[in-house]
């Protein structure tokens, strides 16, 4: 029991269980499916589904303790997914853990709960009316909530009162059951040590594949492991179909091109004051050049300067921006002389303050892509050009993206209601050939189609290269036997719909040798490395018992020794030994110098085996210890005290003698339908 114990996830589910025993009872409370009524998924047909020789004579449990024991056993899947999500479930995360408990569990919940019934009884335990209003008035439940909760439920109080007083019962035997565990002082230390003692390692690695070399496989030892592993090369189940199938057809993408007149017309439609997609910043955008005089520089020369810039750009047409890049003595423009920022109401007194009166009116009465004459303004010489004014609208080139993937958005979305709707009368009438025929070729001739045969199939595979992938369709091809023929069916993520028929079912089998025999003396070969790799490192672990080093060890049979880049815990895997089967539990009571034989690989597949020497233990500070002493407690404690509640539970499944409906807790593999 310890070495569960000691598992961090148990630890992790003792820690839960304070803030669960604490929390509302959401589950029954605020509706778990339809806990408050009848549940549809549970067929309570009868008085009595179970019955149970308790110590006072027989018990019946009926429709009303089976609701009671879904509901608890629900609570507890409840737990487990806030435990493994970190958060509460959703409402349809609730529905699928409410569908995934079968009768056999429910019913089985039901059993133990009759004997935390009797215990209760002997015990003398007991919860009144006005405990279970008294509680839900602490949780915060007014008056009110609780009438609209009922009608909600379609509960009568009396109702809700008697199963939450049957919960609340069944609760507290279960707190009087796990107040049998206690946690010693010595347990509490092995625990912490447990998780905070850290070992380094020494490991010398005998890979299989180092001895592949030094083995051969006999036709007697291929036929042998062949026979002794019949289980491993085996063909599974295939089925072969014949359907008819048709679809819609895809629109291609040329199908959505866009003219040039429908952009336009949209582009000279919309207004930008109600269409974000077209809207920007109105007013002028601005490049320039600004010169200010050099030092020892007059004014007159300054100016001679600026009018040679501007005759460039003018007379010889040099790019502005280029010609910006290198004259421009603006550190706050953009490449390229582009002003920041756009000249209109707002900024005005911005660009006033940073460039002058002269140029803000200058800019004012500037015609687009024209190069301006040379001004002054607040001391420096400017040429100016306007590259665009914008009136809040986009320019056509670069809205005509948005546009244009607004258009297609809708001729698609026009095409899909029409393919829809085409899809819906094609399944119609399918639906109807397949109704008036007895055979899957009478409804081909019917549909003019022609009926299709797939080469045999695995008969897990719902995946048939022909119609398409009919994984939503799994539980119906599923139950389909030879000469049956399934509904209308639509394949995932497709238009095509199928009318589908096995012809054939083709039993599981073991493959002949000639087909594995490649396969069998591959794994032949790596049994016998894999037992002279084993060898290998049980010879170093046994010459480093003996008082060799592992690197002499190694050495003499071409391996290495190497040791772990950093110390680690007990219950973790370092990075150099991933692959070691079982690690954790390999170093759970080692000490310094002890040496292990270890596998590596992951599942059947050996990859290496390893001699292993813990080369130092380092124990935890026991100061430490005491500091979180109270808190381990708290966990260990009830990860104990929930582990002593579902051993009785355990118990009282295997001593009380009990029959159950069998019609109530087997599964029904639901309607076929077959067609000659």
């Amino acid at each position: 029991m310890m070495q569960t114990l000691r598992n961090p996830r148990v630890l992790k589910y003792g820690l839960w269980a304070i803030l669960v025993l604490t929390i509302p009872s959401f589950v029954l409370f605020y509706g778990f499916g339809d806990t408050g009524g009848s549940s549809p998924d549970m067929p309570f047909r009868r008085d009595a589904f179970v019955t149970v020789q308790g110590t006072r004579g027989k018990v019946k449990i009926g429709t009303d303790e089976m609701r009671a024991a879904k509901s608890e056993l629900a609570n507890q899947y409840v737990m487990t997914y806030m435990l493994a999500t970190g958060r509460q479930p959703e409402r349809r995360d609730l529905s699928r853990i409410e569908s995934g408990l079968s009768n056999r569990q429910v019913a089985e919940y039901a059993v133990s709960m009759v004997a935390f019934n009797e215990l209760g009884d002997a015990q003398s335990i007991m919860v009144s009316n006005d405990q279970v209003s008294r509680q839900l008035r602490e949780q915060g439940v007014t008056g009110a909530q609780f009438r609209s909760f009922l009608q909600q439920q379609g509960m009568r109080e009396a109702d809700f009162l008697r199963q939450e007083r049957f919960r609340l019962r069944d609760a507290r035997v279960q707190d009087l059951v796990g107040s049998m565990a206690k946690v010693s002082l010595l347990e509490l230390w092995l625990e912490h040590k447990l998780e905070n003692d850290r070992l380094r390692v020494e490991y010398v690695k005998a890979p299989v594949a180092n001895f592949l070399d030094d083995v051969t496989a006999s036709d007697e030892e291929v036929e042998t492991y062949y026979q002794a592993n019949l289980d491993r090369y085996i063909k599974p189940a295939e089925r072969v179909y014949r359907f008819v199938v048709k679809g819609v057809e895809d629109t291609p993408d040329s199908a959505y091109e866009v003219a040039e007149e429908r952009v336009r017309e949209l582009y000279a439609a919309l207004d930008p004051a109600v269409d974000a997609d077209v809207r920007e910043e109105s007013g002028r955008i601005v490049r320039h050049i600004m010169l200010a005089p050099a030092e020892g520089e007059s004014r007159d020369e300054a100016l001679a300067r600026a009018e040679e810039i501007r005759r460039r750009l003018v007379e010889d047409e040099e790019n502005f921006a280029v010609v910006a890049n290198l004259e421009n003595q603006d550190t706050q423009a953009q490449a390229g002389g582009l002003v920041r920022g756009r000249l209109n109401d707002a900024t005005r007194g911005l660009f006033e303050e940073r460039y002058g009166a002269a140029w803000v009116e200058g800019v004012g009465f500037f015609d687009e892509m024209v190069v301006s004459n040379v001004f002054e303004s607040n001391g420096n010489f400017f040429i100016v050009r306007v590259d665009r004014i914008s009136d809040g609208k986009l320019p056509f080139d670069r809205a005509r993206p948005v546009l244009e993937a607004r258009i297609r958005t809708e001729l698609r979305a026009a095409d899909e209601v029409r393919r829809a709707a085409e899809l819906q009368r094609l399944q119609r009438e399918m639906s109807e050939a397949s109704a008036a025929r007895t055979s899957i070729e009478s409804i081909a001739r019917s549909l003019e189609l022609e009926v299709q045969t797939t080469s045999p199939t695995l008969a897990a595979s719902y995946f048939l290269p022909e119609i398409g992938d009919l994984t939503s369709h799994s539980d119906s091809l599923r139950r389909l036997g030879v000469g049956e023929i399934s509904p209308v069916m639509l394949a995932d993520r497709t238009n095509r719909l199928a009318i589908v028929q096995v012809a054939e079912v083709i039993p599981e089998r073991n493959r002949r040798l000639d087909e594995v025999r490649s396969d069998v003396e591959a794994a032949v070969l790596r049994d016998k490395a894999s037992e002279l790799a084993k060898a290998a490192a049980e010879q170093v672990a046994a010459r480093v018992r003996g008082g060799d080093s592992a690197t002499s060890a190694a050495a003499e049979l071409n391996l290495v020794a190497r040791e772990t880049a950093e110390p680690f815990g007990r219950l973790r895997r370092p990075v150099d030994l991933m692959g070691v089967e079982d690690f954790p539990n390999l170093t759970l009571r080692a000490e310094a110098g002890d040496v292990l034989v270890a596998r590596s690989g992951f599942g059947d597949f050996t990859d290496s085996w390893l001699a292993l020497r813990i080369v130092a233990k380092q124990e935890p500070d026991k100061r430490e210890f005491l500091q979180q002493m109270q808190e381990l407690e708290l966990g260990l404690n009830m990860a104990k005290r929930r582990m002593f509640v579902q051993e009785f539970r355990r118990d009282a499944l295997t001593a009380m003698k009990v029959e159950y409906d069998e019609d109530f807790v087997r599964e029904s593999e639901g309607p076929r339908r077959r067609r000659d």
